[in-house]
């Protein structure tokens, strides 16, 4: 089984009067009370964030560093935060964050941007991956990355751009990739191949933590420029990361690379490895953005190609 525990950044507007705040501190403190207060008895306590001691596993964190852009003003009346949660399994999870977003619903106008990001850090409840769970994951970003940069961002993965985690993959680098990772007879090896310059550290949307190390090592999926609309829209995100995970820890083989490297040939390898998953559900979350979404991205790409932030 994985345990995980999830950061994502949201814009708050407290409900009482910007006035009565004379800096993101005193949002925090505010934050952290009122959540507290209501919280009692039931789920996690809300925590502030402690950079020497890092995430807490126990409870919810919240970041109000403004050197790392982490709780900062973004607007005359709106903050900046990174809420994290504490490390959860698949039977406590949802419970307690749809508590935890009810609540914060309630005492802040939650918006969203295109700044937002998600972070989704996947770890064994129990000793340490395996190798084989591990190259089959490797072999599903590998295999599947161009079909998954295409979906959570069609505009940026097609543009003209210098930054190779979103251009389309050369067939001599996926097949440079597939060599070195099929090479990897052991752990050090495989964190070597995955630190090497023709491993994965350009790709966007996946980092590796800890490899090799006695403790649990962590996989982590990062979806930077995310639009979240609602609630809902994370838990959604998680299911798609955690789905694909699963599926490539249950593969155990090269068979992977038999899969069309488009969208149905996603689907049908995400349902293969995965006999719980919600066909229904699967269909629609990966069905093609609206318009509106693809704009956005395309909006965002031309301002910082002009040098703006």
């Amino acid at each position: 089984m994985l345990c995980y525990y999830i950061s994502f950044f949201r814009s708050l507007w407290p409900l009482v009067t910007r006035e009565d705040f004379d800096d993101a501190r005193e949002v925090a403190r505010y934050l952290i009370y009122h959540y507290n207060e209501v919280n009692k008895g039931f789920g996690r306590p809300l925590r502030l964030y402690d950079k020497k001691q890092g995430v807490d596993p126990q409870n919810w964190t919240l970041d109000i560093n403004p050197i790392n852009s982490m709780f900062e003003p973004r607007t005359d009346a709106f903050w900046r935060t990174k809420i994290t949660s504490p490390i959860m399994s698949d039977d406590d999870a949802w419970e307690y964050m749809s508590y935890f977003l009810e609540t914060i619903d309630r005492m802040f106008k939650v918006e969203s941007d295109n700044m937002d990001t998600l972070q989704i850090y996947f770890m064994p409840a129990k000793g340490r991956w395996t190798l084989q769970e591990l190259k089959g994951v490797v072999r599903a970003i590998i295999h599947f990355k161009d079909v998954i940069e295409d979906f959570v961002d069609p505009y940026l993965h097609t543009a003209d751009r210098d930054c190779e985690a979103t251009k389309v993959m050369d067939p001599k680098v996926k097949e440079a990739l597939i060599n070195g990772l099929e090479l990897a007879t052991d752990f050090e090896q495989l964190h070597q191949f995955l630190s090497s310059s023709s491993g994965l550290e350009n790709f966007r949307n996946w980092k590796f933590w800890q490899w090799p190390a006695s403790e649990s090592n962590t996989l982590v999926f990062v979806r930077e420029y995310l639009k979240i609309h609602r609630d809902e829209d994370i838990k959604s995100w998680y299911l798609f990361v955690d789905t694909f995970v699963r599926a490539g820890m249950n593969a155990h083989s090269p068979i992977i690379y038999n899969f069309n490297t488009d969208m149905e040939g996603l689907q049908q390898f995400l349902l293969r490895y995965n006999e719980d998953t919600d066909i229904n559900w699967l269909c629609a979350f990966t069905a093609p953005p609206p318009l509106d979404m693809v704009l956005s991205s395309q909006a965002l790409t031309d301002t910082k190609g002009k040098g703006r932030r």
